[in-house]
């Protein structure tokens, strides 16, 4: 008998706390829109997007301060919508008690900007996605340019997803490359500081265009880039440095466990 009250008492207890949960949520979503607080991440330095951007995107939906209630406000639409904008990586929006709605967005973040064989430019983000130029800022990223045959508009929106054993992957292969290096040398103090362009000859070499030294580096591509990045540090820390960073025209990494250098 005192089991069966002592479980009446506490499904009651639960029950009321259930209700004033549900009480004090209903008395939430009544609480008027008060405000828009938007905070974009810049700490890559890119500003593709403004704060004034996302709060017409959002007045623009209808949402009104003080005579909407902060309930009515769908944040699964809003994140959708923002997440459609070419240069949002991830967007979170929620709502305080206070009534505000708050936006944060993730930029994305390119890494090498494509100069293709038809005069047009594009981005190439961190994640192997194509993204297009912006009208309002311009990303100081590795360039590539030469005979590169890719136009964005016809690009699929994931390059990396394809591997060369697919008809659409090893058409693919050079802008994967191109994507590889850059990403490499991104993450590297001195390569990153060191490459500025990388230019495509006709025959698919890639030479590299240093900032320091009046050379071009060959490579042979992304399969041996580590080993030919170490016998190129060895070169400049133990050759150019002594002998001069102009005395050589090209330095040629392509072959197996030597370089090739040419004079001027």
């Amino acid at each position: 008998m005192k089991k069966i009250k002592k479980t009446g008492m506490w499904l009651l207890v639960c029950g009321a706390i259930i209700a004033m949960m549900g009480l004090a949520e209903s008395t939430r979503k009544a609480i008027p829109f008060s405000g828009l607080e938007v905070r974009i991440d810049k700490t890559d330095g890119n500003q593709f997007l403004s704060e004034s951007e996302i709060e017409e995107t959002v007045y623009a939906i209808g949402y009104q301060r003080d005579k909407d209630a902060i309930g009515s406000v769908d944040i699964g639409d809003l994140e959708r919508r923002f997440d459609q904008f070419p240069f949002v990586e991830k967007a979170q929006v929620y709502t305080t008690l206070t009534g505000q709605i708050r936006v944060d967005i993730t930029q994305r973040k390119p890494i090498i900007r494509v100069f293709n064989s038809y005069g047009d430019s594009f981005y190439i983000d961190e994640n192997g996605r194509p993204m297009p130029l912006s009208d309002v800022f311009t990303s100081r990223v590795i360039v590539a340019n030469g005979a590169i045959p890719y136009q964005y508009q016809k690009l699929p929106r994931e390059i990396q997803i394809f591997d060369n054993q697919t008809t659409e992957g090893k058409n693919l292969e050079l802008l994967r490359t191109l994507h590889y290096l850059a990403k490499t040398f991104d993450s590297h103090p001195i390569w990153s500081a060191q490459f500025k362009q990388m230019y495509v000859r006709e025959n698919g070499d890639i030479e590299l265009i240093p900032a320091v030294g009046n050379h071009i580096i060959l490579i042979g591509g992304k399969e041996h880039l580590a080993e030919e990045l170490t016998k190129l540090l060895v070169l400049y820390r133990e050759g150019l440095n002594k002998l001069g960073w102009n005395e050589y025209r090209t330095i040629n990494l392509k072959f197996k466990n030597q370089i090739v250098c040419e004079k001027r």
